[in-house]
């Protein structure tokens, strides 16, 4: 491979080695999932800084340059970095807007005895029960719940194969 086109394939290289990297760690950990981002995230890092090191190796045509080449690589790479940490974090921040928009509704203020009410495992099933039924993806016939879209379950499935790839064995059940 060109030179140059080594020192732009870094920040990808990096960004693979980040989700490999996690994905082994957060296994071999038994779940700490902070630990496993941090490290894979350094990981990444190392791997980035490597490979532009090795495509500068590669060219004479390199950049000399400190931004165009060592800098701008570096900051792709915490970009889509940045990118993989928040694609993990999407379920808790997802429950961190739901409290908010709870307070919300109820003018500003909910009383700590009454936040238990609102997290209980049934509500949570009724409530993405209706979002499936009001977006046509199932329907309940005969007191039995029916998909109502092939497309659901190609993505029921398609996210399983992920969580048992992904999650360790603990974590593989859906809340």
């Amino acid at each position: 491979m060109d030179g140059q086109w080594t020192i732009a394939s870094a920040p990808l290289a990096g960004l693979a080695l980040v989700v490999l990297i996690q994905i082994v760690i957060v296994h071999v950990s038994r779940g700490k999932v902070g630990t496993s981002i941090v490290i894979a995230i350094l990981g990444g890092l190392a791997v980035t800084l490597a490979v532009i090191a090795l495509g500068r190796a590669e060219t004479s045509r390199a950049p000399d340059g400190f931004v165009d080449t060592w800098l701008l690589g570096v900051a792709t790479y915490l970009a889509l970095a940045f990118g993989f940490w928040a694609f993990l974090n999407l379920n808790i921040t997802s429950m961190r807007i739901r409290i908010l928009r709870e307070l919300l509704r109820a003018g500003g203020s909910i009383a700590l005895s009454d936040m238990p009410v609102l997290y209980t495992a049934p509500e949570r099933l009724r409530r993405r029960l209706e979002r499936l039924e009001k977006g046509g993806q199932i329907m309940c016939k005969d007191g039995r719940w029916l998909l109502s879209s092939w497309q659901v379950l190609a993505v029921a499935r398609c996210i399983g194969a992920l969580r048992t790839f992904i999650l360790p064995r603990r974590d593989r059940q859906l809340p």
